[in-house]
């Protein structure tokens, strides 16, 4: 479901069984960045914040300039933006580390318990393991 919905500026669209694009209802004045769920009844749109829709109910999760988010399930979602920072959401609460470096973080993907992350400008990928 990552890559099924397509950003652009401030539109959400799906594909739909029979292959057309169906926009997604976006209620927010906000961007938005990236996507990311595993269904249409409950996934995540990073940008101006992290939102989070749930049964067509879209609310902010929390504020930040996000760049893009990915999961491995809804117990393990990251999120990167600017100024290095990361949050990181157990599947309970939302958790915000310190900055990594002085650069931006512009992706983020999450595979078996690891997390990759890239930084702008500083050309750095980061590694880390959830234990």
């Amino acid at each position: 479901f990552r890559r099924v919905l397509f950003r652009s500026e401030r539109t959400i669209s799906r594909i739909t069984s029979n292959n057309t694009l169906e926009d997604v209802d976006w209620p927010f004045t906000y961007g938005i960045e990236a996507v990311w769920g595993k269904n249409e009844n409950l996934f995540y749109a990073v940008g101006e914040g992290i939102f989070r829709r749930k049964n067509s109910t879209w609310e902010l999760e929390e504020r930040m300039l996000a760049m893009d988010i990915d999961g491995e399930d809804y117990n393990s979602i990251g999120v990167v933006g600017l100024g290095g920072k990361l949050n990181y959401f157990n599947g309970l609460t939302w958790y915000q580390y310190t900055p990594i470096g002085n650069s931006n973080l512009n992706s983020v993907s999450i595979r078996n318990n690891t997390i990759a992350i890239t930084a702008t400008y500083s050309n750095k990928i980061i590694i880390g393991h959830r234990n």
